[in-house]
């Protein structure tokens, strides 16, 4: 509890405007001791604590900190029933707990700025439109309060990042390009500064953390490149061998098959593929993708044991993301949903039906 007296004292000094040497004499102390104080250095004598309290108008266990580690583990509490009420896929439970959490911590920046995310998630799930832009405006109120008051720059770098899509959303285009304009591009960004000035095992844990975050950001392009560029050409060689490199790109990287909360994207992109196949009508190649879809439902709804990456590439980095889905079922159930409709030239083989049992009976897991 220590550790956090020398922060409380410091900040309650500093609110009452007074300096180390008046605190000195109010209680008969040296102003070197109120600076050990402050530093960590030393402590007062514990039967000084009371009084030091008693003339600040707190408790000993506010002076101490001790509400600041209750604040902290029930923080931490919350943190870990929304995690898993995403993973699970209960996107309204974990909205409705982040706003709980929110109004119980109301200066935690970071809290806000989840539930600015979940918000806007939320919002992307309705089928009201009214209510589509309730949500939409609740997040970009949210981010811009965050920005006003927050004062953590990592923070306020993360709302940046994310509120030219919000005003996108809204139909403000302006404000949009605006703010994206104001985000460092690539080469400015300090993932690429701290490779430049970190030497040994610092430069080693950066490496690996920019190789997780920029082949996460190659295989999203690579992804979107083929849904957009190629949005109506279906089958087209084009298209296909994006969607093969978007896959190949978390292949080269997890060579030890531990892509934890990456099988999300995995599945997506293997079922686009097996349907692009199937309308090619190139019947093996759409089954090859289609069991590689479920392999990857059924790793995901099973990836939870997995808390850090052992492949070379990203050995050490940590598989601490959420998963955010409108489903409230498993992955394999998902993807179940997803082909209960077409693949009609290769529903009657018995590799398609291997495919329905094995995501029928994980899907009740």
């Amino acid at each position: 509890m220590a550790i956090y007296f020398k922060e409380r004292f410091k900040k309650i000094r500093k609110a009452k405007d007074l300096t180390q040497e008046q605190l000195a004499d109010v209680f008969m102390v040296s102003p070197q001791a109120v600076s050990r104080w402050e530093t960590g250095a030393a402590y007062p004598d514990i039967e000084l604590l009371p009084s030091i309290a008693a003339y600040f108008g707190i408790s000993v266990d506010q002076l101490l900190g001790v509400d600041a580690i209750k604040d902290k583990e029930r923080a931490k509490e919350i943190w870990a029933e929304i995690k898993e009420n995403l993973n699970k896929g209960y996107l309204a439970e974990a909205v409705a707990q982040t706003r709980k959490a929110v109004r119980e911590f109301p200066n935690d920046y970071e809290m806000q700025t989840t539930l600015a995310m979940l918000v806007m998630q939320k919002g992307e799930h309705e089928g009201d439109k009214e209510l589509q832009k309730q949500h939409r405006l609740e997040a970009l109120a949210i981010s811009e309060r965050i920005l006003e008051h927050c004062t953590d720059e990592a923070i306020r770098s993360q709302v940046l990042s994310r509120l030219p899509r919000m005003y996108k959303k809204i139909g403000d285009m302006e404000k949009a390009i605006a703010t994206a304009k104001k985000l460092p591009d690539y080469n400015s960004s300090s993932d690429i500064a701290f490779t430049m000035i970190y030497e040994g095992e610092e430069l080693f844990t950066q490496l690996k953390k920019n190789v997780h975050s920029f082949s996460s950001a190659l295989m999203y392009s690579l992804k979107q490149l083929a849904y957009y560029e190629y949005e109506n050409k279906f089958a087209s060689p084009e298209r296909i061998q994006l969607l093969e490199q978007a896959a190949k790109v978390y292949d080269i990287v997890f060579t030890d098959g531990d892509y934890g909360l990456a099988h999300g994207n995995m599945q997506e992109i293997y079922f686009h593929l097996a349907c692009d196949y199937c309308c090619a009508k190139d019947t093996e190649n759409a089954l090859d993708c289609l069991e590689k879809a479920a392999f990857h439902a059924i790793a995901f709804d099973n990836h939870g044991d997995l808390k850090i990456h052992t492949s070379l590439a990203v050995r050490g980095t940590p598989n601490n993301g959420i998963s955010i889905t409108p489903y409230t079922h498993t992955h394999a159930q998902r993807l179940l949903d997803d082909i209960s409709e077409g693949f009609a030239t290769i529903k009657e083989t018995q590799r398609f039906k291997n495919v329905i049992a094995q995501l029928q009976e994980n899907a009740k897991l």
